[in-house]
């Protein structure tokens, strides 16, 4: 597994199609792997988004209590948006232990963070077992 500082990934402006079947495809052609405890998955992806992740959010079935809750403890106590999208994917995690990794992947694909996937392609390998 890569460590060390994350990077801003997304650069959101100029997605095109091209940039999904690029960036989703390899990840999706992997088999499922549960994420299980993969805080540095998750601390990359909160990093990393740079526009809304509600499409993401709602895809990855995250409960709307949560992200309510969560946004509301944003706006009292001032948490940057990084720290909310870690928050709501920790406990999206949390309330869904036999999470898969295709269900965040297709969920990054599907609100528009192909480049977040291709990221997680190369910095995870580890995730993905030689075949």
């Amino acid at each position: 597994m890569t460590t060390g500082r994350p990077q801003m990934v997304c650069h959101c402006p100029s997605l095109t199609a091209g940039d999904c079947r690029e960036s989703c495809s390899p990840l999706m052609d992997q088999p499922s792997r549960s994420i299980g405890e993969n805080i540095d998955l998750i601390r990359l992806i909160a990093n990393s988004v740079c526009h809304n992740p509600l499409k993401l959010f709602r895809y990855i079935g995250a409960k709307d209590s949560d992200v309510y809750n969560l946004n509301d403890d944003r706006d009292r106590n001032l948490v940057s948006q990084k720290e909310f999208i870690y928050n709501v994917l920790k406990r999206w995690l949390q309330v869904n232990n036999e999470a898969e990794s295709t269900e965040l992947f297709q969920g990054l694909c599907h609100g528009g963070f192909h480049r977040i996937n291709k990221a997680i392609h190369e910095q995870y390998s580890d995730l993905f077992p030689q075949q």
